[in-house]
């Protein structure tokens, strides 16, 4: 998981691991372009391991890593835990020395890259995948909303078109909703 300071504490070169990019000397840090392209002038294996946690790697030269901030890229980072602010932090906190002079005055990192990025976050956390079981094709009215009464007394209802008597419910309660629509239709 990417800490606050994966790379050393701020501005030094001691606590864990090797220090950030800026302690390190002229010529090494990160470029974020505002095409999502990332350039990393570094030797370090370490910190290359730390950009392809979020990058997606189109090649690597001695001294020079490139790569790009894509959707997949960063989902599976939200996945292991590390949020599109720790992924922006970094690449604030390790920009090369050349981008606080070109970009004077004006955030380090391109505000649409880092708003992508936000975003990215946003979309992956608002989904969720859940096994589940659709009911349709009641007999009845009557035969659905009772149906649909047990399955909310339960709360196991995740998704409901009453006009169409339609319901889908967590995969965890199919056989008792079986069991409970046998039961009602033999009452009907």
């Amino acid at each position: 998981h990417l800490s606050k300071h994966p790379c050393g504490g701020p501005g030094t070169g001691g606590g864990q691991g090797p220090a950030p990019f800026s302690v390190l000397g002229e010529g090494e840090g990160i470029i974020v372009e505002t095409n999502y392209r990332v350039y990393a002038y570094t030797k370090s294996p370490l910190r290359r391991a730390v950009l392809e946690l979020f990058c997606l790697q189109e090649y690597v030269l001695p001294n020079l890593f490139v790569g790009r901030l894509a959707r997949e890229s960063c989902s599976a980072a939200f996945e292991a835990g590390i949020s599109a602010e720790l992924i922006v932090d970094y690449l604030n906190r390790n920009a090369h020395p050349q981008v606080h002079v070109v970009r004077s005055g004006a955030p380090v990192l391109p505000e649409t890259v880092a708003d992508g990025v936000r975003l990215w976050e946003v979309e992956a956390r608002r989904l969720s995948m859940s096994e589940c079981a659709m009911y349709d094709k009641f007999e009845s009215r009557s035969l659905f909303l009772e149906s649909l009464g047990h399955a909310k007394d339960h709360g196991k209802v995740l998704w409901v078109d009453e006009a169409e008597m339609k319901m889908v419910v967590q995969l965890d309660h199919h056989n008792s909703m079986k069991a409970f629509i046998k039961e009602a239709k033999m009452k009907l």
